[in-house]
C-alpha cells in the first residue's frame, strides 16, 4: 500500500505540472507565441525527454534522490512538449480533451483494479491494436489523410487505454508480464509508465477530436 501511495503521489505531482503548463500556453497569448515561434526548444526537449525517461529506466530508477531529480526534469521536458501542442488546438477542444482524459482514466483504474482477466489478455490486444496502427501510417503516405487520421487517432486512445490498464495491474495489483514487474523501489519507474499513457491517451483524444 506505501508503494501504490508514492506512486499515485508521484503522479499527481506530475500530472499537476503539465496541467500547469497547459494552462499557462492557453491562457497567456506570450507565451502560446513563444511556443510556436521557437521548435528547436521544443526538440531539444524531445530529446532530453528520451534521455532522461533512459537514464530512469536503465540506471537511476531505485537510486534517490537522483531518480526524483531526473523524474522532475523529464517532467518538465513533456511538460513544454505537451504545452506546445495544446497551443495549436482551441481552448475549448484542450478542455475537452482533459475532461475526457480525467474520465477515461479514473474509469480505467478502478476497471483495472476490480478486473480478474489475465494481464496477457490486454497484452494480446494491445499487440494487435499496435500493429493495426502500422498500416494507416503506411497508407496515409501515399493517400489523404481525413477519416485515416480519425481512425488512426481512435486506435491510440485504444492502445493507450490498454497500456493504462496493463501499468495499473502491475502496480497496483502486484502483476507480472514476461517476468516484468515493480518492486517497492521501483515508485519512480512506475510512477513514469502511468505519467506516460495518460499523457498519450491525452494526445490522442485532443488529435481525435480536433480532427472533427
Amino acid at each position: 500500500m506505501n508503494f501504490i501511495r508514492k506512486v499515485y503521489s508521484i503522479l499527481a505531482c506530475q500530472l499537476s505540472i503539465t496541467t500547469a503548463f497547459i494552462i499557462l500556453v492557453q491562457t497567456s497569448s506570450a507565451t502560446n507565441d513563444f511556443v510556436q515561434a521557437n521548435p528547436g526548444l521544443y526538440i531539444t526537449c524531445a530529446i532530453f525527454s528520451i534521455v532522461f525517461c533512459i537514464m530512469i529506466v536503465c540506471c537511476f530508477g531505485r537510486t534517490a534522490p537522483v531518480n526524483m531529480v531526473l523524474l522532475f526534469l523529464f517532467t518538465i521536458c513533456e511538460s513544454y512538449m505537451v504545452g506546445g501542442l495544446t497551443s495549436f488546438y482551441p481552448r475549448d477542444i484542450v478542455c475537452v480533451a482533459g475532461a475526457a482524459t480525467a474520465l477515461t482514466t479514473t474509469a480505467l483504474t478502478i476497471y483495472a483494479m476490480r478486473t480478474k482477466t489475465s494481464i496477457e489478455v490486454f497484452a494480446a490486444m494491445a499487440f494487435v491494436v499496435y500493429f493495426a496502427m502500422f498500416p494507416l501510417i503506411i497508407i496515409s503516405l501515399f493517400v489523404g489523410l481525413g477519416a485515416l487520421y480519425t481512425l488512426y487517432c481512435a486506435l491510440g486512445v485504444l492502445l493507450y487505454s490498454l497500456f493504462l490498464i496493463i501499468d495499473t495491474m502491475i502496480i497496483c495489483k502486484g502483476r507480472s508480464m514476461n517476468g516484468y514487474g515493480c518492486s517497492m523501489d521501483d515508485y519512480v519507474i512506475g510512477a513514469m509508465m502511468l505519467y506516460m499513457d495518460i499523457i498519450m491517451l491525452f494526445i490522442y483524444i485532443l488529435r481525435l477530436l480536433g480532427s472533427k
